[in-house]
């Protein structure tokens, strides 16, 4: 079985302003018959390959950030993923570079996920600085 593959699209794809969904969906079954986990990244914000996405979607990691904007885009989503028959307990919430001493507080973010498991990555600028100044 293969390792992995990785698909990229630049933004001078031909006919990237043309809906291909579909394709997309095709695409994503193709890949779960070939691999046993099918990653994929998305924005915050809705677009057309999304429905593709979320309709084959066995579990969603949504990544937020300690500010009124997110939460409500993530509140926003988890409606989204509800339409598509998404439950509670296939997803996760990870607070992204989480501070205890920010305004926007972990229950903030609990209140605003409802039954979603919530989880956090601190925020240790000097441990990313170091990491990337050796090349980790």
């Amino acid at each position: 079985m293969p390792i992995g593959d990785v698909l990229l699209e630049t933004e001078d794809a031909p006919h990237r302003n043309t809906d291909r969904s579909r394709q997309l969906g095709t695409l994503l079954d193709k890949m779960a018959e070939q691999y046993e986990r099918v990653i994929v990244d998305m924005p915050r914000r809705m677009d057309p390959y999304t429905e593709a996405v979320l309709e084959r979607a066995d579990r969603l990691v949504l990544v937020v950030q300690q500010t009124v904007s997110h939460l409500r885009d993530a509140a926003r989503m988890l409606q989204i993923c509800g339409h598509y028959g998404l439950k509670n307990e296939q997803i996760l919430a990870v607070v992204n570079r989480f501070e205890k001493s920010s305004p926007v507080g972990m229950e903030d973010v609990r209140r605003a996920m409802g039954e979603v498991q919530v989880v956090s990555i601190p925020s240790d600028f000097k441990i990313v600085s170091e990491s990337i100044n050796l090349g980790v």
